[in-house]
């Protein structure tokens, strides 16, 4: 079964596309909606060496998207369909 986490992100990660790295973004180059900074923090932060957000594993960028962004605005509070 899909939990709600599961669903929410699913659904974000149709309109987060793949690798970008416009020169005009300030977000810099970006993987699925996370950015080189963001998963420079959370591999720091797990004792793991920095490498390109090009290369970001499944359980990272849930990890990353679960603790930044999920538990932040306390999904698991809200309503199934407001997440």
């Amino acid at each position: 079964m899909v939990d709600e986490f599961q669903r929410s992100l699913q659904k974000v990660l149709v309109h987060e596309g793949g690798f970008s790295n416009h020169p005009k973004d300030p977000g810099c180059a970006t993987m699925k909606g996370v950015t080189q900074r963001v998963y420079d923090e959370y591999r720091r932060s797990v004792g793991a060496p920095t490498w390109s957000v090009k290369n970001i594993s499944s359980i990272e960028l849930q990890a990353i998207y679960r603790q930044k962004y999920w538990n932040e605005i306390k999904g698991d509070r809200l309503a199934a369909g407001v997440s």
